[in-house]
């Protein structure tokens, strides 16, 4: 199943009873919650890496910043 299709004709299957069998319907929605769950763990390690990005920068800034401060006291 697509996880990131809004408008999933194989997901609204699941919700009208008529369409599977009860064991379609249960195998299908465990392999909708694994892919759902692989989604979150990608998207969870994204955002552990985005924080590690943000705080590297904001330690190159400020080495930048120390750098110039350096500079503007060999001028001055």
């Amino acid at each position: 199943m697509e996880i990131q299709n809004s408008k999933n004709p194989e997901l609204a299957k699941l919700y009208f009873m008529g369409f599977s069998t009860k064991e379609k319907r249960e195998s299908g929605l465990q392999v909708y919650i694994l892919k759902l769950k692989k989604h979150y763990d990608m998207l969870n390690a994204l955002c552990k890496e985005a924080v590690k990005f943000k705080v590297l920068m904001k330690i190159r800034i400020s080495f930048i910043i120390s750098l110039l401060q350096l500079d503007m006291e060999k001028i001055l």
